[in-house]
């Protein structure tokens, strides 16, 4: 019943946009403001913040260990322990791609094998954006290449229990970190 609840909601939107504004734009994002109706025949307002899909990796070690990297975030002004991850700097590259780029860059390794294992919206009331996660195993290690952003990342192996803990005390918060262990944890674990 869900499913078909779901598919007439994606036919006959309950909301409809009247207008539409680019408030904000840089090379990562646009942000839009919609003046809408909504089904009751009031008006509303959305903004909407669109940005290109990224890629997370779940690095797994032989010992079942995962690697995080701790890297410092601007906009909440600390350090954050999560899984490499990111957005690649050209359009065209397939999500697998991106993840192997960022896998690389952010930690060093090089995954024989990176399996996809999950799609997921972060930030689903107000973005489109959208999280590819793939698994990446038998691993080799080389010189990571941080971008000038991630100055100072630094690399963790971390064990499956410890990061549930982790996860459990509100020590690790990135939401994609979560919502990937989450699914990791339900087909793997």
């Amino acid at each position: 019943m869900i499913a078909a609840d779901r598919d007439r909601a994606a036919s006959e939107p309950l909301t409809t946009r009247v207008s539409r504004r680019t408030v904000y734009r840089n090379r990562w994002m646009t942000i839009v403001e919609d003046s809408t109706r909504l089904p009751d025949g009031s008006d509303g307002l959305y903004g909407i913040v669109t940005m290109r899909p990224y890629a997370l990796v779940i690095p797994v070690l032989r010992d079942e260990s995962v690697l995080l990297v701790d890297q410092f975030r601007y906009p909440t002004g600390h350090f954050s322990l999560e899984l490499p991850q990111g957005t690649a700097e050209r359009a065209d590259l397939s999500p697998a791609e991106t993840a192997a780029a960022e896998l690389a860059e952010e930690t060093g390794a090089v995954a024989a094998e990176l399996v996809p294992f999950g799609t997921f919206h972060p930030a689903v009331g107000y973005s489109t954006q959208e999280c590819f996660a793939f698994v990446a195993r038998d691993l080799t290690f080389g010189a990571s290449r941080p971008e000038p952003s991630e100055l100072g990342i630094r690399t963790y192996a971390v064990a499956f229990d410890e990061l549930d803990r982790m996860l459990d005390s509100g020590f690790v918060t990135d939401l994609a970190t979560v919502a990937a262990w989450g699914l990791f944890t339900l087909r793997y674990r």
